[in-house]
């Protein structure tokens, strides 16, 4: 079966309960060539709660965007009294360029946007506002505000709660300290986009059905291209 990576939790979880992290690795490794060890599914009202537990995240926007088809959430199937539109479904977010602080629910809609107006509407500029949301999370919770606070044992409960992992409890404090004696260390971080400069290119719609991505020559190159970057940031440590 030929379908979007994004779509490899969902289906993994139809063939097996719990096949989810699994499909969704082996399906990463293939197109990254690179070995997943470990991978965690976090929710979206996980997320909102874990933000407003660390008091916001400070996000410096690089443009202004509107998105006028921001999906409210519980309104999919609404039929909005019969508009063939169904504007009811959707709502007008607006963001501004410039350093500001987002709770849980406007980094959520900042990181979903997907419809906005301009380049800010495509799937490279959500995936490099998303990685501004993690660096700034990794901030948040490497500060020694957050770990001298309450903080770190609230954010474990929301974690037993609501989050599905293949890290072990053991492994989940090792990496926590390991990750806690490397916080100063620069975190590189890089967008793998199409067009001219880019390694991939898009089809005809027509041609799968949907719009993807497929790489410019094969995908020996983007493995190389990931090992290379990989290895750059190893050496500077």
């Amino acid at each position: 079966m030929k379908a979007k990576l994004n779509t490899a939790y969902h289906y993994g979880e139809e063939q097996e309960i719990g096949g989810g992290l699994d499909l969704a690795k082996t399906s990463t490794e293939e197109i990254i060539g690179q070995q997943i060890n470990y991978a965690v599914y976090l929710d979206f009202s996980s997320f909102v709660e874990l933000v407003d537990l660390l008091g916001g995240l400070t996000i410096d926007v690089e443009r202004n965007f509107d998105d006028y088809r921001f999906p409210i959430p519980g309104k999919e199937n609404d039929l909005c009294n019969g508009d063939s539109e169904y504007s009811c479904r959707y709502e007008y977010i607006h963001f501004d360029a410039g350093q500001q602080v987002m709770d849980g629910t406007t980094a959520l809609k900042f990181i979903r946007s997907r419809h906005a107006e301009g380049e800010e509407g495509t799937d490279f500029a959500r995936s490099a506002r998303q990685q501004k949301v993690l660096l700034a999370l990794k901030a948040k919770l490497f500060s020694l505000n957050f770990l001298v606070s309450q903080k770190p044992a609230q954010m474990y409960e929301i974690f037993k709660t609501n989050i599905k992992t293949d890290i072990s409890q053991k492994e989940i404090w090792e990496l926590g300290w390991l990750a806690f004696k490397s916080r100063q260390s620069e975190i590189r971080s890089t967008v793998l986009t199409n067009g001219d400069e880019g390694l991939f290119y898009t089809p005809p719609v027509s041609q799968y059905g949907q719009w993807v991505l497929l790489p410019k020559k094969d995908w020996p190159a983007t493995h190389q291209f990931i090992k290379d970057f990989l290895y750059q940031q190893t050496d500077k440590f």
